[in-house]
């Protein structure tokens, strides 16, 4: 049975990187292939920890600048991880082969079968801290006649988990706060983000990862686009 938020409903808006597109790969799994194939060999376990622990240090979402650029974000963690590796080598250049890379991504399949049926009962909005030429924007041509509008954070000037991201899509799609839903894999981003622009928030949580302390909880939880239609669209046949 269908909750009161849930009827409410009038729009869903939609994560882009691990929520409708698998980026799962960029860039820690083809990162050490790039090394790998210019010689530069580091086991793969000190990889990993460097990599967390540039991350962490560089993707503090909700203490970053506003105006923060993604790609700049991705040159600040290579940089720091190649000074933790003790690596003599150019961020900028590897990035460029990397985002090429970024290209082959594709659209989650679940995410491509429930869209359609999405759409049909709902307005829908691509939110996304991205730049306006981010290479993840590529994959959604398949389906980018399913959107209303897309914003990203490269046009807002502002990043997930701000408000200002949430107002604008809803602005554009001529919803209220209280009649959208935030859709992602992130629980800073798109589920706090949610709560503190007056949405839903549904997290999307393919990996079964536990909920961090702190953050106030989602008010769903689902595993994939499947999962999310039989909360979404009463009347059809649960998934099993």
């Amino acid at each position: 049975m269908q909750t009161d938020w849930q009827r409410d409903l009038r729009a869903l808006l939609l994560d882009v990187h691990l929520t409708l597109v698998d980026d799962s790969h960029f860039p820690h799994h083809e990162l050490p292939r790039l090394l790998q194939s210019e010689g530069v060999r580091i086991p793969r376990e000190e990889l990993e920890r460097a990599y967390a622990k540039a991350s962490e240090q560089v993707f503090d979402w909700p203490n970053l600048p506003p105006d923060t650029r993604i790609r700049d974000l991705h040159r600040r963690r290579l940089r720091r991880l190649y000074d933790l590796l003790r690596l003599d080598r150019d961020p900028e250049r590897d990035l460029d082969v990397l985002y090429q890379r970024m290209r082959r991504c594709q659209l989650y399949r679940d995410a491509v079968d429930v869209l359609p049926a999405l759409r049909a009962r709902y307005r829908l909005a691509v939110v996304s801290n991205a730049d306006e030429d981010d290479p993840l924007l590529e994959a959604l041509q398949p389906v980018r006649h399913l959107f209303d509008v897309v914003v990203v954070s490269g046009e807002v000037g502002e990043l997930k988990p701000s408000s200002l991201i949430f107002d604008i899509a809803c602005e554009k799609l001529a919803v209220l706060p209280a009649q959208a839903a935030v859709v992602g894999d992130s629980p800073t981003s798109d589920v706090l983000g949610a709560h503190r622009a007056g949405l839903r928030a549904i997290w999307l949580n393919r990996k079964a990862k536990p909920w961090p302390e702190g953050i106030p909880e989602p008010d769903a939880v689902v595993r994939d686009f499947y999962e999310l239609r039989d909360l979404l669209l009463p009347g059809r046949e649960p998934t099993t």
